[in-house]
Protein backbone atom coordinates (compact mmCIF):
# COMPACT_ATOMS: atom_id res chain seq x y z
CA UNK A 1 0.00 0.00 0.00
CA UNK A 2 2.23 2.69 -1.36
CA UNK A 3 1.45 6.24 -2.18
CA UNK A 4 3.62 9.33 -2.76
CA UNK A 5 2.59 10.75 0.60
CA UNK A 6 3.81 7.91 2.98
CA UNK A 7 7.77 8.44 2.97
CA UNK A 8 7.34 12.01 4.35
CA UNK A 9 4.20 11.17 7.05
CA UNK A 10 6.48 8.16 8.21
CA UNK A 11 9.53 10.13 8.64
CA UNK A 12 7.15 13.37 10.33
CA UNK A 13 5.82 10.47 12.81
CA UNK A 14 8.63 9.10 13.55
CA UNK A 15 10.24 11.75 14.33
CA UNK A 16 7.66 12.94 16.27
CA UNK A 17 7.36 9.24 18.25
CA UNK A 18 11.12 8.70 18.68
CA UNK A 19 11.46 11.41 21.25
CA UNK A 20 8.82 9.13 23.79
CA UNK A 21 11.18 6.27 22.78
CA UNK A 22 14.26 7.49 23.92
CA UNK A 23 16.51 6.56 26.29
CA UNK A 24 18.07 9.55 27.13
CA UNK A 25 15.55 12.30 26.35
CA UNK A 26 16.95 15.83 26.35
CA UNK A 27 14.33 17.41 28.48
CA UNK A 28 11.64 16.09 30.53
CA UNK A 29 8.44 14.66 28.60
CA UNK A 30 5.52 17.00 29.49
CA UNK A 31 3.64 15.39 26.46
CA UNK A 32 3.30 11.98 27.66
CA UNK A 33 0.74 10.37 31.00
CA UNK A 34 0.02 7.27 31.94
CA UNK A 35 -3.60 5.88 32.32
CA UNK A 36 -5.89 3.10 33.45
CA UNK A 37 -7.72 1.55 30.85
CA UNK A 38 -11.19 1.00 33.09
CA UNK A 39 -10.75 3.93 34.90
CA UNK A 40 -9.27 6.81 32.32
CA UNK A 41 -12.02 9.01 30.77
CA UNK A 42 -10.84 11.37 27.64
CA UNK A 43 -13.12 13.06 24.91
CA UNK A 44 -10.22 13.45 21.55
CA UNK A 45 -12.09 16.47 19.20
CA UNK A 46 -10.59 17.97 16.48
CA UNK A 47 -11.65 20.83 13.45
CA UNK A 48 -13.66 23.00 15.15
CA UNK A 49 -12.66 25.64 12.96
CA UNK A 50 -13.72 29.02 14.99
CA UNK A 51 -13.89 31.97 12.95
CA UNK A 52 -15.66 35.02 13.06
CA UNK A 53 -19.24 34.06 12.69
CA UNK A 54 -19.22 35.71 9.12
CA UNK A 55 -20.36 33.62 5.94
CA UNK A 56 -16.35 32.15 5.70
CA UNK A 57 -17.25 30.78 9.86
CA UNK A 58 -17.75 26.68 9.44
CA UNK A 59 -18.41 26.46 12.87
CA UNK A 60 -21.16 28.85 13.54
CA UNK A 61 -23.38 25.84 12.23
CA UNK A 62 -21.69 23.17 15.15
CA UNK A 63 -21.46 25.62 17.91
CA UNK A 64 -24.70 24.53 19.81
CA UNK A 65 -23.76 21.14 19.53
CA UNK A 66 -20.38 21.55 20.19
CA UNK A 67 -21.05 23.79 23.46
CA UNK A 68 -23.75 21.16 24.84
CA UNK A 69 -21.01 18.54 24.22
CA UNK A 70 -18.53 20.42 26.22
CA UNK A 71 -20.71 20.84 28.71
CA UNK A 72 -21.56 17.16 29.15
CA UNK A 73 -18.57 15.81 29.43
CA UNK A 74 -17.33 18.45 31.91
CA UNK A 75 -19.42 17.43 34.27
CA UNK A 76 -18.66 13.83 34.25
CA UNK A 77 -15.27 14.73 34.69
CA UNK A 78 -14.04 13.91 31.19
CA UNK A 79 -10.02 15.22 30.00
CA UNK A 80 -10.84 17.08 26.65
CA UNK A 81 -7.72 16.18 24.37
CA UNK A 82 -8.39 18.79 21.69
CA UNK A 83 -6.18 17.64 18.40
CA UNK A 84 -5.41 20.56 16.55
CA UNK A 85 -7.70 22.95 13.92
CA UNK A 86 -9.76 24.19 17.10
CA UNK A 87 -9.50 28.03 15.45
CA UNK A 88 -9.08 28.85 12.17
CA UNK A 89 -5.91 31.30 11.87
CA UNK A 90 -5.34 30.70 8.07
CA UNK A 91 -8.31 32.72 7.12
CA UNK A 92 -8.86 35.20 10.38
CA UNK A 93 -6.33 36.89 13.03
CA UNK A 94 -6.64 35.91 16.26
CA UNK A 95 -7.41 38.38 18.03
CA UNK A 96 -10.80 38.31 15.89
CA UNK A 97 -11.35 34.64 16.70
CA UNK A 98 -10.48 35.05 20.35
CA UNK A 99 -13.66 38.08 20.87
CA UNK A 100 -16.04 35.89 19.05
CA UNK A 101 -16.55 33.38 20.74
CA UNK A 102 -15.69 33.72 24.46
CA UNK A 103 -18.58 31.73 25.84
CA UNK A 104 -16.71 28.80 24.10
CA UNK A 105 -13.56 29.31 25.03
CA UNK A 106 -15.13 29.19 28.80
CA UNK A 107 -16.45 26.04 28.60
CA UNK A 108 -13.35 24.72 27.21
CA UNK A 109 -11.23 26.52 30.06
CA UNK A 110 -13.28 24.88 32.72
CA UNK A 111 -11.40 21.42 31.27
CA UNK A 112 -8.33 23.46 31.76
CA UNK A 113 -9.38 25.02 35.36
CA UNK A 114 -9.46 21.40 36.65
CA UNK A 115 -6.32 20.28 34.89
CA UNK A 116 -8.60 18.23 32.59
CA UNK A 117 -7.38 19.92 28.76
CA UNK A 118 -4.99 18.56 26.40
CA UNK A 119 -3.88 20.38 23.39
CA UNK A 120 -2.43 19.97 20.37
CA UNK A 121 -1.35 22.32 17.35
CA UNK A 122 -2.91 21.73 13.69
CA UNK A 123 -2.41 23.44 10.63
CA UNK A 124 -4.90 25.68 10.97
CA UNK A 125 -3.86 27.12 14.04
CA UNK A 126 0.06 26.42 13.82
CA UNK A 127 0.42 29.98 15.28
CA UNK A 128 0.24 28.22 18.36
CA UNK A 129 3.30 26.69 17.83
CA UNK A 130 4.53 30.33 19.10
CA UNK A 131 4.71 30.47 23.23
CA UNK A 132 4.84 34.10 23.21
CA UNK A 133 1.05 33.69 20.86
CA UNK A 134 -0.50 31.39 23.41
CA UNK A 135 0.45 33.37 26.72
CA UNK A 136 -0.93 36.58 24.81
CA UNK A 137 -4.07 35.51 23.83
CA UNK A 138 -4.88 32.43 25.91
CA UNK A 139 -3.30 33.26 28.95
CA UNK A 140 -3.64 37.44 28.97
CA UNK A 141 -6.85 37.79 27.14
CA UNK A 142 -8.90 34.50 28.16
CA UNK A 143 -7.17 33.65 31.34
CA UNK A 144 -6.23 30.31 30.73
CA UNK A 145 -4.29 30.09 33.27
CA UNK A 146 -3.60 28.04 36.36
CA UNK A 147 -1.33 28.17 39.42
CA UNK A 148 0.22 30.81 37.36
CA UNK A 149 1.12 28.69 34.45
CA UNK A 150 -0.62 29.35 31.29
CA UNK A 151 -1.96 26.29 28.94
CA UNK A 152 0.61 24.25 27.02
CA UNK A 153 -0.07 23.77 22.93
CA UNK A 154 1.72 20.29 22.15
CA UNK A 155 2.32 18.58 18.62
CA UNK A 156 1.25 15.29 19.42
CA UNK A 157 0.86 13.55 22.78
CA UNK A 158 1.31 9.93 23.89
CA UNK A 159 -0.88 7.83 26.48
CA UNK A 160 0.95 4.94 28.06
CA UNK A 161 -2.23 2.52 28.57
CA UNK A 162 -2.19 0.19 31.76
CA UNK A 163 -4.47 -2.23 32.96
CA UNK A 164 -4.10 -2.59 37.08
CA UNK A 165 -0.24 -1.87 36.02
CA UNK A 166 0.45 -3.98 33.18
CA UNK A 167 0.73 -2.00 29.99
CA UNK A 168 -1.95 -2.55 27.27
CA UNK A 169 -0.14 -0.24 24.56
CA UNK A 170 0.07 3.17 23.57
CA UNK A 171 -2.43 6.04 22.18
CA UNK A 172 -0.47 8.26 20.03
CA UNK A 173 -2.22 11.66 19.04
CA UNK A 174 -1.42 14.07 16.89
CA UNK A 175 -3.64 15.97 14.31
CA UNK A 176 -2.90 14.36 11.38
CA UNK A 177 -1.61 17.05 9.40
CA UNK A 178 2.58 15.72 9.31
CA UNK A 179 4.19 15.38 6.36
CA UNK A 180 1.69 15.92 3.87
CA UNK A 181 2.52 18.65 0.86
CA UNK A 182 -0.39 21.22 1.38
CA UNK A 183 -1.15 21.04 5.16
CA UNK A 184 3.06 21.02 6.25
CA UNK A 185 5.56 20.84 3.95
CA UNK A 186 4.50 23.57 1.70
CA UNK A 187 1.86 25.29 4.47
CA UNK A 188 3.34 28.40 3.60
CA UNK A 189 1.78 28.95 0.19
CA UNK A 190 -1.55 27.27 1.16
CA UNK A 191 -2.01 29.49 3.96
CA UNK A 192 -1.12 32.37 1.82
CA UNK A 193 -3.58 31.33 -0.70
CA UNK A 194 -6.73 30.61 1.78
CA UNK A 195 -5.39 33.92 3.80
CA UNK A 196 -6.12 35.96 0.03
CA UNK A 197 -8.71 34.31 -1.31
CA UNK A 198 -10.74 32.00 0.25
CA UNK A 199 -12.44 33.98 3.16
CA UNK A 200 -13.87 36.74 0.60
CA UNK A 201 -14.98 34.21 -1.66
CA UNK A 202 -16.66 32.07 0.65
CA UNK A 203 -18.48 35.65 2.48
CA UNK A 204 -20.03 36.34 -1.54
CA UNK A 205 -20.97 32.91 -2.32
CA UNK A 206 -21.24 30.91 0.95
CA UNK A 207 -19.26 27.89 -0.80
CA UNK A 208 -15.55 27.37 0.50
CA UNK A 209 -12.79 27.71 -1.78
CA UNK A 210 -9.46 26.45 -0.32
CA UNK A 211 -6.48 24.40 -2.09
CA UNK A 212 -7.34 20.99 -2.48
CA UNK A 213 -6.65 19.60 1.14
CA UNK A 214 -8.05 15.70 2.77
CA UNK A 215 -10.80 17.71 4.20
CA UNK A 216 -12.28 18.64 0.89
CA UNK A 217 -10.97 16.62 -1.25
CA UNK A 218 -11.95 12.39 -1.31
CA UNK A 219 -8.61 11.37 -3.36
CA UNK A 220 -6.15 13.57 -1.04
CA UNK A 221 -8.34 12.29 1.97
CA UNK A 222 -7.98 8.54 0.94
CA UNK A 223 -4.38 8.99 0.72
CA UNK A 224 -3.96 10.83 3.96
CA UNK A 225 -5.61 8.31 5.60
CA UNK A 226 -3.40 5.29 3.95
CA UNK A 227 -0.40 6.95 5.18
CA UNK A 228 -0.93 7.38 8.59
CA UNK A 229 -2.68 3.86 8.48
CA UNK A 230 0.39 2.80 7.29
CA UNK A 231 2.77 3.96 9.63
CA UNK A 232 0.44 2.83 12.56
CA UNK A 233 0.37 -0.41 11.60
CA UNK A 234 4.06 -1.02 11.66
CA UNK A 235 4.42 0.00 14.90
CA UNK A 236 3.76 -2.49 18.38
CA UNK A 237 0.83 -2.09 20.50
CA UNK A 238 -0.17 1.50 19.08
CA UNK A 239 -3.15 3.07 18.29
CA UNK A 240 -3.36 6.27 16.43
CA UNK A 241 -5.83 9.42 16.83
CA UNK A 242 -5.83 11.48 14.68
CA UNK A 243 -8.16 14.75 12.64
CA UNK A 244 -7.41 16.73 9.53
CA UNK A 245 -9.35 14.81 7.36
CA UNK A 246 -13.03 15.90 8.80
CA UNK A 247 -14.04 12.18 8.75
CA UNK A 248 -14.35 9.82 11.08
CA UNK A 249 -12.20 6.38 10.93
CA UNK A 250 -13.06 3.94 13.72
CA UNK A 251 -9.96 0.76 13.81
CA UNK A 252 -9.14 1.59 10.40
CA UNK A 253 -12.98 1.52 8.76
CA UNK A 254 -14.06 4.41 7.41
CA UNK A 255 -18.31 4.29 6.68
CA UNK A 256 -17.66 3.51 3.02
CA UNK A 257 -16.02 0.29 4.12
CA UNK A 258 -18.86 -0.68 6.57
CA UNK A 259 -21.38 -0.55 3.29
CA UNK A 260 -19.26 -2.12 1.04
CA UNK A 261 -18.85 -5.19 3.68
CA UNK A 262 -22.64 -4.77 4.01
CA UNK A 263 -22.95 -5.46 0.27
CA UNK A 264 -20.56 -8.13 0.08
CA UNK A 265 -22.00 -10.12 3.15
CA UNK A 266 -25.54 -9.43 1.62
CA UNK A 267 -25.02 -11.09 -1.53
CA UNK A 268 -23.53 -14.36 -0.20
CA UNK A 269 -26.22 -14.77 2.44
CA UNK A 270 -29.40 -13.26 0.98
CA UNK A 271 -28.72 -12.70 -2.79
CA UNK A 272 -32.24 -12.58 -3.79
CA UNK A 273 -33.23 -9.74 -1.64
CA UNK A 274 -33.58 -7.32 -4.25
CA UNK A 275 -35.27 -4.49 -2.20
CA UNK A 276 -32.34 -4.98 0.52
CA UNK A 277 -29.45 -4.36 -1.73
CA UNK A 278 -31.04 -1.71 -3.34
CA UNK A 279 -31.00 -0.04 -0.32
CA UNK A 280 -27.16 -0.68 0.20
CA UNK A 281 -26.02 0.65 -3.07
CA UNK A 282 -28.21 3.50 -2.59
CA UNK A 283 -26.37 4.25 0.51
CA UNK A 284 -22.66 3.63 -1.50
CA UNK A 285 -23.58 6.38 -4.00
CA UNK A 286 -24.71 8.05 -1.78
CA UNK A 287 -21.70 8.15 0.61
CA UNK A 288 -19.56 8.67 -2.79
CA UNK A 289 -21.52 11.19 -3.80
CA UNK A 290 -20.61 13.07 -0.85
CA UNK A 291 -16.92 12.58 -0.09
CA UNK A 292 -16.51 13.93 -3.89
CA UNK A 293 -15.08 10.65 -5.20
CA UNK A 294 -14.56 10.46 -8.78
CA UNK A 295 -13.98 7.48 -10.99
CA UNK A 296 -10.49 8.31 -11.62
CA UNK A 297 -9.09 8.06 -7.59
CA UNK A 298 -10.24 4.04 -7.52
CA UNK A 299 -11.99 2.26 -4.67
CA UNK A 300 -10.96 2.83 -1.21
CA UNK A 301 -8.64 0.91 0.14
CA UNK A 302 -8.98 -1.70 2.93
CA UNK A 303 -7.26 -0.75 6.00
CA UNK A 304 -7.29 -4.31 8.36
CA UNK A 305 -5.47 -3.75 11.71
CA UNK A 306 -7.68 -1.60 13.90
CA UNK A 307 -4.65 0.86 14.70
CA UNK A 308 -5.83 4.14 12.82
CA UNK A 309 -8.97 5.91 14.34
CA UNK A 310 -10.07 9.60 13.17
CA UNK A 311 -12.09 12.14 15.14
CA UNK A 312 -13.89 13.61 12.46
CA UNK A 313 -14.48 16.91 13.09
CA UNK A 314 -16.50 19.58 15.11
CA UNK A 315 -18.20 21.68 11.52
CA UNK A 316 -20.00 19.98 9.64
CA UNK A 317 -22.49 21.90 7.63
CA UNK A 318 -25.88 20.34 8.80
CA UNK A 319 -24.26 21.53 12.28
CA UNK A 320 -23.34 17.81 14.03
CA UNK A 321 -20.22 16.85 15.61
CA UNK A 322 -17.95 13.76 15.83
CA UNK A 323 -15.56 12.50 18.49
CA UNK A 324 -14.02 9.80 19.90
CA UNK A 325 -14.17 8.79 23.13
CA UNK A 326 -12.14 6.37 25.52
CA UNK A 327 -14.09 5.62 29.18
CA UNK A 328 -14.68 2.03 30.77
CA UNK A 329 -12.19 -0.01 29.14
CA UNK A 330 -14.07 0.78 25.88
CA UNK A 331 -13.22 3.29 23.01
CA UNK A 332 -15.91 4.80 21.18
CA UNK A 333 -17.19 6.77 18.25
CA UNK A 334 -20.00 9.62 18.99
CA UNK A 335 -22.26 11.42 16.94
CA UNK A 336 -23.70 14.76 18.77
CA UNK A 337 -26.32 15.58 18.70
CA UNK A 338 -28.40 12.20 18.70
CA UNK A 339 -30.43 10.25 16.08
CA UNK A 340 -33.49 12.12 17.83
CA UNK A 341 -31.70 15.92 17.21
CA UNK A 342 -31.80 15.90 21.24
CA UNK A 343 -28.31 17.51 23.02
CA UNK A 344 -26.76 13.76 23.78
CA UNK A 345 -24.60 11.84 22.82
CA UNK A 346 -25.28 8.74 20.19
CA UNK A 347 -22.77 5.82 20.05
CA UNK A 348 -22.34 5.00 16.18
CA UNK A 349 -19.45 2.34 17.50
CA UNK A 350 -17.85 0.94 20.39
CA UNK A 351 -14.60 -1.90 20.84
CA UNK A 352 -12.84 -3.35 23.93
CA UNK A 353 -9.45 -1.48 23.97
CA UNK A 354 -7.73 -4.21 25.44
CA UNK A 355 -8.96 -6.21 22.95
CA UNK A 356 -7.48 -4.00 20.28
CA UNK A 357 -4.04 -4.14 21.68
CA UNK A 358 -4.31 -7.75 21.86
CA UNK A 359 -4.82 -7.65 17.93
CA UNK A 360 -1.95 -4.80 17.75
CA UNK A 361 1.20 -6.41 19.54
CA UNK A 362 4.31 -6.90 17.42
CA UNK A 363 3.62 -4.23 14.86
CA UNK A 364 2.41 -5.29 11.22
CA UNK A 365 4.19 -8.55 11.55
CA UNK A 366 1.19 -10.22 13.84
CA UNK A 367 -1.17 -9.94 11.07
Amino acid sequence: MKCYENKYVSESLSKLFSRFVSKKPKKPISNMITIEASEARLLFISDVHKGTRNRADDFRFSERAYNSMLAYYNRLGYTLVMLGDIEELWEESPSRVTSKYRHTFELEMQFFQNGRLIRLHGNHDDAWRRKALVEKYFGRKLGFLRNGECLRVHESFLFQVVDKGKKLGSIFAVHGHQGSASSDRFAFFSKLFVRLFSPAFQILTGHSWNPKTPSSDYSLRKKNNQALYAWAEEQDGLILIAGHTHRPVFSSRTHLHEVEDAIRLHLEETPDDSAGLAALEAKREWILAQEFEDAESGPAVEMKRPCYFNTGCCCFTDGDVTAIEVSEGRIRLIHWPDAENRPLGQELRSDNLAEIFEKLRGGNSGN
